[in-house]
């Protein structure tokens, strides 16, 4: 008859393994991750505003080419612009001004929290 075993018999029972579903990370890790998850994020935002930032610049060029037109009697589509400035211009307009406003407080933030860290 074969007796039954416990896990302690065992050399990988008696290993420090991290629980099942639990990462060990060291605080050095932690940070490298946090900052590489931050960098993205940033870059994905400084995309999206560029991206805004393209948007209102046509905006602007195409109002200006169309009022252009619209002096010299030649339909450049200013009516359909008027239409477009409510839903998309005006919104891409807040964003761009909101994203500004944003990125010149998380520099600040950041400015602040370095220096207070390098005096430390």
């Amino acid at each position: 008859m074969l007796a039954a075993a416990s896990w302690d018999e065992y050399p990988l029972a008696e290993t420090s393994a991290p629980p099942l579903g639990s990462i060990a990370i060291n605080e050095e890790q932690r940070k490298t991750v946090n900052e590489q998850l931050r960098g993205q994020l940033r870059q994905w935002l400084d995309r999206l505003l560029m991206v805004d930032l393209f948007l209102v610049l046509v905006s602007f060029f195409w109002l200006a080419i169309a009022l252009v037109g619209r002096a010299l009697d030649i339909p450049l589509g200013l009516d359909l612009w008027y239409r477009l400035w409510e839903p998309i211009f005006t919104p891409a307009i807040g964003i761009l001004m909101l994203g500004a406003i944003a990125s010149g407080i998380a520099s600040q933030i950041v400015k602040r929290l370095d220096a207070s860290s390098s005096s430390e």
